[in-house]
């Protein structure tokens, strides 16, 4: 099979401005550089590409494709999946809260593992 050449140059154009634009692990990584220096940012990087080897391997293993195909295991991980965000928000929602008017020189630097493993 031969590769229209036009549509192989607007793949790699759109793989390409896909992969520059910012999205949340750039930002994660961003503000861990800022509030920790070049060590947070390589300890919040090593954390991302740990997810995504760990979710990689599960994929590699067919657990996405036993997903795909049943229903109830997908309703069992969307709702798991939203008790963690409500599990990970919340606490973070209430001690912004309480933070709301902490100067910014008081509050401590994360720990290396707080980081790595960000809740």
């Amino acid at each position: 099979m031969i590769l229209d050449p036009q549509l192989y140059a607007l793949f790699l154009m759109a793989a390409l401005l896909l992969t520059l634009a910012p999205g949340p692990d750039t930002m994660f990584v961003l503000g861990a550089g800022l509030g920790g220096g070049a060590r947070g940012g390589l300890l919040a990087s090593a954390g991302i590409m740990t997810g995504l080897l760990v979710h990689l391997s599960l994929a590699l293993v067919g657990v996405s494709a036993l997903i795909a195909a049943s229903p109830l295991a997908f309703d069992v991980l969307r709702w798991a999946g939203a008790a963690n965000l409500i599990w990970i928000g919340v606490p973070l929602v209430v001690r912004a809260w309480r933070e709301r008017n902490a100067p910014l020189a008081s509050r401590p630097t994360p720990s290396a593992s707080r980081v790595y493993c960000r809740d």
